[in-house]
């Protein structure tokens, strides 16, 4: 059986006091779906005449995009064919939102040590192990401070459960080449800038229609392709922490 190819981008600094929370999200997919995903993406580029897409370069009119500021006809033009692209080569979104006072509240009360950015990378591994437990994976991150330990330390965290299968199906690993050159992580750059926004802005209590508030261009990226994952807050925590019978380490904490 071919193995399906994840790529992945985080979005959110915990080391910023300012910061709420962290997400990683992206794609999954084919190697065919991800050939037919780069040709278009990349003739969307070109008929645009910018090389790459960075939401936060494109969100504040940096770079490239300086010369779109104030231009929301063809900004809006732009993501939604970017949009079509994604739908086009039928891949599957994925991702998870980890809320840091949340974390921070949980680690305290249970004098646990779980990591921000290695819980969403765990919690990402088990929704793509989910979606399909027979299916191979290889799971590509976008390049971010202390990449590989935070890796190491989400399989360890899939390590440390009982009859882990999660780290055996899905080979991961930090990629080494900018983003600038690689599409799809220019795909999940979107996805994850976009989950973090929303979980930033989304009211803490549901609204009465329950249909919360989304940014239309988060709107276009789920209409594109859902995004399957988790808001992880403190009730997440305990039910997943139960869940594993509170250990998240095969060692014995120091």
């Amino acid at each position: 059986m071919a193995a399906l190819n994840a790529f992945l981008d985080d979005s959110g600094d915990e080391t910023n006091r300012d910061c709420t929370a962290v997400a990683l999200a992206g794609y999954i997919g084919s190697g065919e779906a991800w050939d037919v995903f780069e040709r278009n993406w990349g003739g969307v580029l070109a008929k645009y005449g910018v090389p790459w897409l960075h939401m936060e370069k494109f969100a504040h009119s940096q770079g490239p995009f300086k010369p779109w500021r104030g231009d929301e006809r063809r900004r809006r033009a732009f993501l939604q064919e970017l949009c079509a692209t994604i739908a086009g080569a039928h891949l599957h979104g994925i991702g998870a939102v980890v809320s840091l006072s949340d974390l921070a509240r949980f680690n305290a009360d249970h004098g646990t040590r779980i990591e921000p950015m290695p819980l969403a990378i765990y919690m990402t591994m088990l929704e793509i192990y989910l979606r399909d437990p027979n299916q191979w994976v290889k799971m590509r991150i976008d390049r971010m401070k202390r990449c590989n330990s935070k890796l190491e330390t989400a399989i360890g965290y899939a390590r440390a459960f009982r009859g882990d299968d999660v780290s055996h199906i899905i080979s991961a690993h930090c990629e080494k080449r900018s983003a600038d050159d690689r599409p799809p992580l220019q795909a999940a750059d979107y996805a994850a800038y976009e989950a973090l926004k929303f979980e930033r802005t989304r009211p803490r209590v549901a609204p009465p229609d329950g249909k919360p508030q989304r940014r239309g261009s988060f709107n276009a990226l789920l209409d594109a392709a859902p995004l399957v994952g988790m808001v992880v807050d403190y009730d997440t925590l305990r039910q997943i922490h139960e869940w594993r019978h509170g250990v998240w380490t095969s060692r014995p904490a120091a």
